[in-house]
C-alpha cells in the first residue's frame, strides 16, 4: 500500500504576497514625496510601522513561497525571496536616518551634498528587497502553473 503525500495549495497566496510587497515598494518610494508635499502628515511616532509591515511581508511571502517550493522544488524562487527578505530585514534592523534625509532633500530643507552614499544605499535597500519579493512571487506563480500543467498532461 502506497500513500501519496498531500500537498497544500496556495491559490491566491502569490497575489497577496505581490500586493503586500507592492505596498512596501509604494510606501518606500512614495512616502518621502508625500511627506515633503504635506509636512503636516509627518508623525514621529512611527518607529513600529516599518518593523511591523516588514515582518508581515517577510512572513507571508516565505510561507507562500515555501508551500510553492514544496510542489515545484525550484530553488531559484527561494534564493530570490531569501535575498529580498534579507534586504527587508536589514532595513528593519539597521538604524538609519536615510528616509528623513532624502525627504529633507526632496522638500528642499537638506542640501544634496549632505546625503552620503550610505544614506542613498539604505534608502534603496527596502525597495530593492520588495522588488525581489515581487519577482520571487511572479516566478513562483509561473513555475507552479507549469508544474500543474505538466502534472495534468504527462
Amino acid at each position: 500500500m502506497t500513500s501519496k503525500r498531500q500537498r497544500v495549495d496556495s491559490a491566491g497566496g502569490d497575489e497577496v504576497g505581490i500586493l503586500i510587497s507592492g505596498c512596501c515598494l509604494g510606501h518606500c518610494l512614495g512616502a518621502p514625496f508625500l511627506l515633503a508635499a504635506f509636512p503636516a502628515l509627518m508623525d514621529t511616532n512611527t518607529s513600529l510601522v516599518h518593523p511591523f509591515f516588514g515582518a508581515i511581508s517577510i512572513f507571508v511571502s516565505l510561507l507562500v513561497l515555501a508551500v510553492g517550493y514544496d510542489s515545484h522544488r525550484n530553488s531559484t524562487v527561494i534564493i530570490v525571496a531569501s535575498i529580498g527578505s534579507l534586504l527587508l530585514l536589514a532595513k528593519i534592523l539597521i538604524p538609519s536616518e536615510c528616509c528623513s534625509l532624502v525627504q529633507g532633500w526632496i522638500s528642499g530643507a537638506v542640501d544634496l551634498s549632505e546625503i552620503t552614499l550610505r544614506n542613498w544605499m539604505m534608502f534603496f535597500v527596502a525597495p530593492a528587497g520588495a522588488v525581489l519579493m515581487i519577482i520571487a512571487h511572479l516566478k513562483n506563480r509561473s513555475v507552479l502553473k507549469t508544474h500543474r500543467r505538466c502534472a495534468r498532461n504527462p
